[in-house]
């Protein structure tokens, strides 16, 4: 009995710092959601929670934009060109997200080639991947939602898979 209130003193410091911690640790933006999140590295961040469903019917409707740039290596010779253009990347996009007819949802695409050769990477881990492909949704100038996912085939094979993989995403949000 004597030790009963300082056992539970100590549980409600215990619960008190935990809650704390856990409330103020950041969270990564590293996602897992869904399926395809789980084959390569996926981040993203929903920014405006509010005007996710303006965008999913901005869409819905086609009424986007595509803005797209393809981000070659500079440290090493770029293979990108080889097996991608623009062109190419905007037929990818628009098989998923459909033929844009409108402006009023930026949807910005990044197609990002993987310099390994730059010296700023230090990691092993860093240089496993071939690139990537950035999608940010922007409706009057303010990011909703962003998606990052690595693609790892030498010839871009698999980008039309993230492609899709990132419209899933915002569709279960």
């Amino acid at each position: 009995m004597k030790l009963a209130y300082p056992i539970t003193i100590l549980l409600f410091i215990f619960f008190v710092f935990n809650t704390l911690y856990q409330h103020f640790s950041p969270k990564s933006a590293k996602s897992n959601r869904i399926a395809c999140h789980q084959e390569v590295t996926t981040f993203e961040r929903l920014y405006e929670p509010n005007k996710l469903q303006k965008v999913k019917q901005l869409l819905d409707s086609q009424d986007f934009k595509l803005n797209m740039n393809i981000a070659k290596s500079h440290y090493m010779p770029t293979r990108i060109d080889s097996y991608l253009s623009i062109k190419q990347l905007k037929q990818m996009l628009e098989k998923t997200f459909g033929v844009s007819k409108g402006k009023k949802l930026l949807v910005n695409v990044l197609l990002y080639e993987n310099d390994k050769k730059d010296p700023k990477k230090k990691s092993p881990k860093a240089k496993l991947y071939e690139g990537y492909v950035q999608i940010n949704f922007v409706i009057d100038q303010k990011r909703i939602y962003s998606i990052q996912i690595d693609y790892k085939d030498k010839m871009g094979e698999d980008i039309a898979k993230r492609i899709d993989c990132a419209f899933k995403s915002l569709d279960t949000l």
